[in-house]
């Protein structure tokens, strides 16, 4: 029998992102980024930002390109020595700057997807995560679906990793730019996508299909599953098709990211064929 998610409690649901929150009641106070490239992008992007921290004294460069955005988009801006970096973000990775922003609101798969396929040059492709649970790999997939022209990412609201700081640095900012939305149960939108006319691919070393066989024509939702376990055999129900990566070398896997990146610039590519 396949596992089912646990049923849960009253109380508040899992939250997409990685915010700081008040114990006391548990709500969201603030979402903090760093790393100069996704610092910009959130900012060129018209996140909400409240405070950014930049290692001073700032002279030139990019934190000086931060600052002056920061400032356009009149966002309070602060020079501060490198232990307060540190501290503040618990990591010494953020490269002198880091952005507080305020709680980003929740996008429902089934409120927001019809908005963004109405959008004029929207691609029907979606990578929709199954449990992937490294914020490393949700970044770099991110980058790679942003670059792909992935309309949007779709990501289930159990044991998935949080949309935090560790995120947006291996996105390179491509998460400020690309919608994430949230299906509250991952299966059962699956079959919702598939009455909007999407095919639902997952990708799968066990399948017998292979990636460079003729795609599937109209829209399309790539299915990654999770580091190790792969695709839950709930969702693989819902599937139309498994697709699996040819390999000719004798290390017969590829990290989750760059399984996906590999999948999306060829499906992406139908359009340009």
């Amino acid at each position: 029998m396949p596992m089912q998610p646990p049923r849960r409690g009253p109380g508040p649901r899992p939250r997409p992102y990685a915010a700081k929150v008040r114990p006391a009641d548990g709500a969201v106070e603030s979402l903090w980024i760093s790393g100069r490239r996704p610092v910009l992008e959130a900012l060129r992007a018209g996140l909400a930002a409240r405070r950014l921290l930049l290692r001073g004294p700032v002279t030139g460069g990019l934190l000086a390109d931060l600052r002056q955005e920061a400032r356009r988009q009149g966002c309070l801006v602060e020079e501060v020595d490198n232990a307060v970096l540190d501290r503040v973000m618990r990591h010494t990775e953020h490269r002198g700057a880091a952005l507080e922003l305020a709680p980003p609101a929740e996008r429902a798969l089934r409120r927001e997807l019809p908005e963004l396929e109405g959008r004029p040059g929207a691609r029907p492709l979606l990578l929709v995560l199954d449990g992937l649970q490294d914020p490393h790999n949700l970044g770099a997939a991110a980058r790679s679906a942003e670059a792909a022209g992935v309309l949007a990412i779709v990501t289930g609201r159990w044991a998935q990793a949080p949309l935090g700081d560790a995120a947006f640095r291996a996105s390179a900012g491509a998460l400020a730019w690309l919608p994430v939305l949230v299906a509250e149960d991952l299966a059962a939108d699956l079959d919702w996508l598939r009455g909007r006319g999407y095919c639902l691919v997952g990708l799968s070393e066990r399948a017998t299909r292979g990636l460079f066989e003729p795609a599937p024509e109209g829209p399309l939702a790539l299915v990654l599953g999770g580091e190790g376990r792969g695709l839950s055999q709930r969702v693989r129900e819902h599937l139309d098709l498994e697709l699996r990566i040819p390999m000719r070398g004798r290390v017969a896997s590829l990290n989750a990211s760059v399984a996906a990146a590999v999948v999306l610039f060829h499906l992406a590519g139908r359009e340009e064929a």
